[in-house]
């Protein structure tokens, strides 16, 4: 549901068809990876499924991640 908190409030409902359900793509994604503090290291995570998954990174804590480009926008 998509709710605006106006006077009056609006509301609109979707629904969503899953035909074939998310899965990771294994030998695509990362596993454990270890690196000293401060290094860079790259992340793959992709999956599969119509419509097609969104990956979200969080933290364990469940904040998003907010991944930029070289230029510094947001991905």
């Amino acid at each position: 549901m998509c709710q605006l908190n106006t006077d009056p409030m609006k509301s609109q409902l979707g629904y969503l068809d899953v035909v074939i359900p998310p899965d990771f793509i294994a030998e695509d994604t990362s596993s454990d990876v270890i690196v000293p503090e401060g290094s860079s290291v790259k992340l793959t995570c992709r999956a599969k499924g119509y419509p097609g998954p969104v990956v979200t990174w969080r933290r364990e804590d469940g904040t998003e991640i907010v991944l930029k480009d070289a230029t510094g926008t947001k991905q």
